[in-house]
């Protein structure tokens, strides 16, 4: 129901409806998951939110709307606003989604259109705001809009470059870096970074099925990884992101991952860069990150410690 094959991958364990469009769910917090363990100081890790909403959105159109379970998905665009994100819901294990949801176009047999705005709360703190624009098409239009083409069918296996050490993008395992360092790669500008995508068809979350192009989640994560990367060293948080989906990203073309930092009227302190995905001289995904300083470890267990003698 929310096109994971694994159980452990399912983050969602319960849905209502509560009034024509709104709709209330459950979310575990996994413990020792394999991609969401952020730094110490920043334990509300934002890819377990965009996955949340992404699974949120499946969920309902399949279980609300009665599309059919072979219908594919074709994701349009994401954002998502964390708060506080060195402290808010780190100690908790079930989490509360509520969502509004929209039809965009009237519904039919072959394609549903929606979107959706939700918030995630820790019961009594909002973790994390956000919102999804999404189509359901029927298997013969997918079909059409995926029609066969010349390209070669084999995933791309050699990635110029080496990875972006672990800690440089806020992960722990190399097999999680999706940025690639390329010296040929060097921009002319000061502001902008580019990066090779690292794309693993055998890696057990974003590839947990088959896909016959780049998951718009690893898309969403190397922009995470490539603010996170170009904001540089100390203690980050990411706060914000966009990214609208303009085409698909196929597996057999390398990927360039860009960020450019913008001076703009952030809050102070905060850094934002804009992100784009670029393969065969198209844009593929673009959006932006915001990144705020992140409050040291021990004002982190301190905030905690508040919150929980609060309650």
């Amino acid at each position: 129901m929310v096109h994971k094959a694994a159980l452990s991958e399912v983050l969602l364990t319960d849905a209502v409806k509560v009034a024509p469009g709104r709709f209330r769910l459950r979310v575990k917090r996994p413990r020792g998951h394999v991609l969401y363990h952020p730094v110490p100081a920043v334990r509300s890790d934002p890819a377990f939110f965009m996955e949340v909403l992404r699974q949120a959105a499946i969920y309902l159109t399949h279980g609300f709307y009665g599309t059919p379970l072979d219908h594919p998905f074709v994701f349009e665009g994401i954002e998502l606003n964390v708060r506080a994100p060195g402290a808010v819901g780190s100690g908790v294990d079930l989490l509360t989604l509520d969502i509004t949801l929209t039809e965009r176009r009237p519904q039919s047999a072959s394609r549903v259109v929606l979107s959706l705005r939700g918030r995630i709360t820790d019961g009594t703190v909002v973790c994390a705001e956000g919102g999804v624009s999404w189509q359901a098409l029927a298997p013969r239009v997918y079909r059409r809009l995926r029609k066969p083409s010349s390209r070669l069918p084999e995933p791309v296996r050699d990635v110029v470059g080496r990875p972006l050490h672990p800690a440089r993008v806020g992960r722990i395992r190399v097999s999680d870096v999706l940025l690639s360092e390329d010296p040929t790669m060097a921009s002319m500008f000061s502001d902008t970074r580019l990066w090779w995508l690292r794309v693993d068809t055998s890696h057990p979350v974003f590839f947990d099925h088959p896909s016959d192009h780049v998951p718009g989640m690893l898309l969403l994560e190397a922009f995470r990884q490539a603010g996170r990367a170009a904001v540089g060293p100390g203690t980050w948080a990411m706060t914000s992101a966009v990214a609208d989906f303009v085409s698909y990203c196929e597996l057999d073309a390398p990927v360039a991952v860009r960020a450019q930092r913008v001076i703009d009227r952030q809050p102070r302190g905060h850094v934002r860069f804009d992100v784009s995905a670029v393969q065969d001289g198209r844009v593929a995904a673009a959006g932006h990150v915001v990144w705020a300083p992140a409050p040291a470890p021990a004002a982190v267990e301190r905030v905690a410690l508040r919150a929980s003698d609060a309650r």
